[in-house]
């Protein structure tokens, strides 16, 4: 997991026992090594970048940057043309969002076995 251990902050959105149980297990198993620090593993990036994909791969929601935020960042100043910008006249809405959409009950089973 590039995102490394996670802590309690992290894992603090998670209301969900089973969710929280099951997380803690995936954390536990593939993710020993503490979190990755950007700047320092790619020392030789932009720092803005290095910065946007801190932001981008936060696993708490919460703590995560939204699109809007990113892509205010002075990282792409030199593309970027208001005058070309305009609001989507919808939201996005993905399958994947919706309530019961997902069967977990297969990730339970292996989880408990």
């Amino acid at each position: 997991m590039i995102l490394g251990k996670l802590n309690s902050k992290d894992t603090s959105f998670l209301s969900d026992e089973f969710t929280l149980k099951y997380v803690k297990n995936v954390n536990k198993v593939y993710s020993p090594q503490e979190k990755v620090d950007f700047s320092r593993e790619y020392y030789l990036s932009h720092k803005k970048l290095s910065s946007i994909v801190k932001h981008t791969l936060q696993f708490n929601p919460n703590s995560r940057a939204s699109a809007k935020q990113l892509l205010k960042s002075s990282y792409f100043d030199d593309i970027r043309d208001p005058a070309k910008e305009e609001l989507a006249p919808w939201k996005i809405k993905l399958e994947t969002d919706m309530e019961g959409r997902i069967d977990y009950s297969n990730v339970e089973k292996s989880i408990n076995s």
